[in-house]
């Protein structure tokens, strides 16, 4: 059964936008980083796995619904009325790299978010949404996990033995460094391997 959405949570999303907007009006439109920065800022993620994130969505007024979609299709976003949904691939070619689910949720709501701006006079994305929405989803994976790690590392910092407290620093940085590094690099790994996929099909 799909999750119920009540018609005035999409306002929700409605005034992330109204507030990025006031912020930058003078220098519009912002940088794709500036609108990820801020919006991580605005909805506090408390997780980057699906279920957390599906959570954060239902609190947008979004559902988001794991489905079977055609080959190459990793995601789909539409709106009807209040209504605003998301469907996710169950089942993908490059589903071997871990996050391009979540990645891909990123992407669909970044498109999500434009229609938004368009409804109150401000599109930031003209023909290169597609673009800025693979930009968006990478900098709010690598924004929030920085704000998930911190209180660990805090946690790390206040411990009073030397010898685990470095040993832990340095495992956490190493996690954090490849959090980081999987963010940055994930769209084109998605590319690569989808790439890959197809010439063995044709093969």
């Amino acid at each position: 059964m799909e999750p119920d959405i009540t018609l005035q949570q999409p306002v929700v999303l409605r005034g992330f936008c109204e507030r990025v907007v006031a912020k930058y009006s003078a220098n519009w439109p912002p940088t794709e980083e500036t609108i990820a920065r801020e919006f991580v800022s605005f909805a506090q993620p408390d997780g980057l796995d699906l279920g957390s994130l599906e959570g954060l969505c239902a609190r947008f007024g979004i559902s988001v619904l794991v489905r079977r979609l055609p080959e190459g299709i990793r995601g789909y976003n539409h709106l009807f009325g209040q209504k605003r949904q998301i469907l996710i691939a169950q089942s993908q070619s490059t589903g071997t790299v871990f996050g391009i689910q979540e990645h891909t949720l990123f992407h669909e709501l970044r498109e999500l978010i434009e229609y938004e701006f368009r409804e109150i006079g401000s599109s930031v994305a003209l023909s290169d949404l597609e673009s800025r929405a693979e930009s968006f989803a990478s900098t709010v994976r690598l924004e929030a996990s920085m704000m998930v790690w911190k209180p660990l590392l805090d946690d790390v910092t206040e411990m009073k033995s030397g010898w685990g407290r470095i040993v832990l620093g340095l495992l956490l940085v190493f996690f954090v460094a490849v959090q980081a590094f999987s963010c940055v690099m994930l769209p084109r790994w998605e590319d690569q391997l989808e790439r890959r996929g197809a010439s063995k099909t044709r093969s």
